[in-house]
């Protein structure tokens, strides 16, 4: 998840990837989580209606991550598929 704020237009702009954007997260819990070490990761549980390996619908309990201070980037290789860490100089970015 990102969250962002325009001082000039007074607006939010947040995608959640996966989570849904009714959870609402204040700005300082976002701070909190990136800089200070102490503050854990942040999860929520989705319910949804899938089916499952019977083919029966069924309701689903999901607890996904949302705010984290692990942001992995990795370039892609030339087949398209291949990834790997980005480095600049030898060493990791």
């Amino acid at each position: 998840m990102y969250q962002c704020f325009c001082n000039e237009k007074e607006q939010f702009k947040k995608s959640t990837k996966g989570v849904p954007t009714r959870n609402h997260f204040e700005m300082e819990m976002f701070k909190s989580v990136l800089l200070d070490q102490t503050t854990p990761r942040q999860t929520v549980t989705i319910n949804s209606l899938r089916l499952n390996n019977d083919k029966e619908i069924a309701r689903i309990s999901t607890t996904k991550s949302s705010l984290s201070d692990i942001f992995v980037k990795l370039r892609t290789g030339p087949d398209k598929i291949t990834c790997s860490p980005l480095t600049r100089d030898g060493k990791l970015v």
